[in-house]
């Protein structure tokens, strides 16, 4: 969506065009299928099978709070305890196992 805009764009309008739909719900269905291909596909098949339609511009304000969570705190942190371990090992490596090493 960011790296390469025209592209993203091009296909959110011909979506708007062959599905019939709203640039909202366009972009939602766009945005889906970039963020996992092989669920949306399964999704828009199960829709033509009877099952509910998907609400891709519906805000779920769970997920967007543990993705929040995620971003902000969780991530920060494992960052720094692989930087820590990486630190340890390169500044203060343990005894060799191969002898006279």
């Amino acid at each position: 969506r960011l790296t390469n805009t025209d592209e993203y764009e091009q296909g959110v309008l011909k979506y708007m065009a062959t599905a019939k739909v709203s640039r909202a719900e366009a972009t939602g269905n766009i945005d889906a299928k970039l963020n996992n291909a092989v669920d949306w596909a399964y999704q828009k098949m199960e829709e033509k099978n009877g099952k509910p339609k998907v609400d891709y511009t519906r805000l779920d304000k769970k997920q967007a709070a543990l993705t929040a969570i995620w971003a902000l705190g969780i991530t920060p942190l494992a960052i720094n305890v692989i930087l820590s371990t990486v630190d340890q090992f390169i500044n203060a490596p343990g005894p060799s196992v191969i002898k006279g090493l």
